[in-house]
């Protein structure tokens, strides 16, 4: 009994402690129960339905190496300017750069230096490169003078003519390696040298004439081993071409005389450039360079007169002549003119401006230019020195007042055509032609007792040195107006106290 009664109790103990079941969720009541009969109807699926599956499994494949390689470019480009925002667009900035600077160097290499290298033989350009790297990029003296003298040697050798324009520009080119690197006298040496040769060179054309010098030796052996036996007709074809080469190996030796004499012009301008520098400081052998280039400039303007060839070459009309223009040789003349101003020798620089400004009239035709209104002023300037200058006895003297007018006359003149030229052909010089010109007609107003018209001069020449900034040009002016408010000197007749 006691047995049924504790099983009884066990059991409602048991009971008691189960929980309550927990309830099904709605995911769990509406899932359906697997069963034989959804498995058959899986297996009962339709073709079209597993085709749709399997393509997809076939389309899996490795990825080729472009692929992979615009992936990985992807995926590292991703966040680049995030995590660089300074280095990238300096990277950036850098390979432009480059490309600029390489486009930049072709672009010179083709319109620049090459040209300058075209009428060498291959030879002669690679050594003249060579020099020319260290003369312009790395100076170096010993190496650009043994490349010059190597470049000379293989023109000589390519036969190339030894008074060409290539030639020569050669030789002018050490001169100028040697100056620019400081050794202004080897370079004085290496000129004048290359100016004996010239004139020699200049002299002997001209003693020849047209005619060719008579071969002697071997060379007229083999000319006359060469010479027909029986006279050629003047209608014969050899003839004919005998005679055509004939001419354009005169004209070719006539050209390079020209070119010659060309380059002693320039060379004597240069040199007395270099013996005027404090270094060398030999302002006669300076003076004479200047004379002796105004001098063959003359000769060949008068031999070219009575021959009929143009005075001044135009090279935009005859490529063939070698000779100056007009511009180059009224600037030798200046030059000279400028040399004779500064030794207070102005009765000699007026016919050399004269000369020079007739030039410079020719080859303006009609179009007045900035260098005539310079040529102008420096007539005025040196008509006043000359009007100052003292004269011996046996000169007649020209009156003071008569010189003083017509150096008015001139100042007015280049005032007139300084102010007539406009830009794009104005430039400083037209500028400071007008602030001299004014400042001078000032000074000749104040010297014949024209006070008033002075003053207006001088204050034009100061307002324009205000506008154009000339600091020089204003304190002139300062100083000559305030000379024109001083009361005047006191008569030296005074009255008896």
């Amino acid at each position: 009994m006691f047995n049924q009664a504790s099983r009884r109790s066990g059991a409602h103990a048991l009971k008691a402690i189960q929980h309550p079941p927990f309830p099904r969720s709605i995911s769990s009541t509406t899932r359906p129960k697997p069963s034989i009969n959804n498995a058959f109807r899986t297996s009962q699926k339709t073709p079209s339905q597993h085709q749709q599956i399997t393509p997809r499994l076939q389309q899996t494949r490795a990825f080729s190496r472009v692929q992979r390689m615009r992936l990985g470019l992807r995926e590292a480009s991703r966040g680049i300017w995030r995590k660089n925002p300074i280095v990238l667009p300096l990277a950036v900035l850098c390979v432009l750069g480059s490309v600029a600077f390489f486009i930049y160097v072709s672009y010179m290499e083709v319109t620049v230096v090459r040209p300058q290298y075209v009428k060498y033989p291959a030879p002669v350009a690679d050594a003249l490169r060579t020099a020319i790297y260290y003369t312009e990029v790395d100076l170096n003296p010993p190496k650009a003078l043994a490349a010059y003298k190597e470049a000379l040697r293989l023109a000589k050798e390519c036969k190339m003519h030894p008074f060409s324009d290539e030639v020569l520009g050669i030789r002018i080119q050490v001169s100028f390696m040697l100056e620019k690197g400081g050794l202004t006298r080897q370079a004085i040496e290496v000129l004048e040298r290359l100016k004996a040769d010239c004139l020699g060179f200049v002299g002997a054309q001209e003693k020849r004439g047209p005619s060719f010098p008579k071969l002697q030796g071997e060379d007229a052996l083999e000319l006359e081993r060469r010479m027909p036996r029986e006279p050629i007709p003047l209608d014969s074809p050899k003839y004919v071409d005998a005679a055509a080469k004939a001419r354009e190996i005169r004209h070719y030796e006539e050209r390079q005389r020209t070119v010659a004499l060309k380059k002693v012009v320039g060379i004597n301008l240069k040199l007395a450039e270099l013996y005027s520098i404090p270094y060398v400081s030999e302002p006669k052998k300076a003076e004479a360079c200047q004379e002796q280039g105004v001098e063959l400039c003359l000769k060949e303007m008068q031999r070219r007169q009575r021959q009929g060839i143009p005075v001044g070459v135009d090279d935009a009309s005859n490529e063939n002549d070698a000779w100056l223009n007009l511009s180059e040789m009224a600037f030798a003349l200046v030059e000279l003119a400028s040399t004779y101003q500064d030794q207070r020798k102005d009765e000699l620089a007026l016919p050399l401006l004269f000369r020079a400004l007739d030039l410079v009239r020719a080859e303006e035709a009609g179009n007045p230019s900035c260098k005539q209104s310079v040529l102008l002023n420096n007539i005025a300037n040196s008509m006043i020195m000359v009007a100052e200058l003292p004269r011996p006895p046996r000169e007649p003297a020209l009156p003071p007042g008569r010189a003083i007018e017509a150096a008015r006359q001139w100042a007015l003149k280049a005032l007139e055509v300084a102010g007539s030229v406009k830009p794009p052909v104005r430039d400083e010089q037209c500028d400071d032609t007008c602030l001299t010109a004014l400042h001078n007609l000032g000074v000749m107003a104040e010297n014949q007792g024209k006070l008033g018209e002075a003053r207006e001069y001088l204050e034009r020449c100061k307002a324009m040195a205000q506008s154009l900034g000339s600091d020089e040009g204003v304190y002139a002016a300062d100083e000559a107006l305030e000379r024109l408010s001083r009361p005047p000197p006191p008569s030296p007749t005074g009255k008896d106290s």
